[in-house]
């Protein structure tokens, strides 16, 4: 009788490199969803914070006010496009990555993270400030 279940490797991948692969996505998957459970936990701090109608200044180039849900929204947004694959299925090659891709994956995958996870920050406490500040502004 034949095993039916054998394992083969891919043409050009030796066995660590499937287990290194299969290392380096399940890192980016626990990476990005704590990133994401950080972010949305920023983002309910901020909501019960400061008042609903609060709005982010942007004293840039173009100027403006816009609405702080929208301005929290997006780096959640961003890490749940890039993150893990919530509810999709993988393909069954997404573990395939030699040593460059890993160590790709690795620095720009958790720099990407951490980027989006600063940026949020950055934003609740601009949004905060703004939300402390907003009433005496528009009595004025």
């Amino acid at each position: 009788m034949t095993e039916q279940n054998e394992h083969v490797v891919p043409d050009g991948f030796t066995e660590e490199d499937l287990l290194l692969g299969k290392k380096a996505c399940k890192y980016i998957d626990i990476l990005s969803t704590s990133a994401l459970v950080a972010c949305s936990s920023i983002a309910v701090f901020v909501f019960v914070s400061v008042p609903w109608n609060t709005f982010h200044s942007d004293p840039g180039k173009y100027g403006g006010y816009y609405p702080m849900q929208i301005v929290l929204s997006i780096p959640l947004l961003c890490i749940l496009f890039m993150g893990p694959r919530y509810g999709r299925r993988r393909k069954p090659t997404d573990h395939h990555m030699r040593k460059g891709s890993r160590i790709g994956l690795y620095i720009l995958g958790t720099s990407m993270i951490l980027l989006f996870v600063w940026m949020q920050w950055v934003l609740a406490g601009e949004i905060i400030e703004d939300g402390f500040t907003a009433k005496w502004r528009w009595e004025k």
